[in-house]
């Protein structure tokens, strides 16, 4: 997920951007594994994200294909 600079640099921001946020990554993460949400587990609390995932910041982003960038909201 793309952050702002800012909000990458501060450990802070990034535990509150992700505390605030946990209930939709979350399930963004849980759909990429099953999209059926019946399987999906009830327990989806801040706890329980951060004993499933690991938040890493990384500073660079590669765009690795050979083509243009396509916004799909327009």
């Amino acid at each position: 997920y793309l952050v702002q600079d800012e909000v990458a640099d501060s450990p802070d921001q990034i535990e509150k951007l992700v505390k605030t946020n946990h209930e939709a990554l979350f399930e963004r993460e849980l759909d990429s594994w099953y999209t059926d949400p019946s399987l999906w587990p009830d327990n989806r609390s801040y706890a329980q994200f951060k004993e499933w995932f690991e938040v890493e910041c990384h500073s660079v982003i590669e765009d690795t294909l050979d083509a243009p960038i396509v916004d799909d909201d327009l």
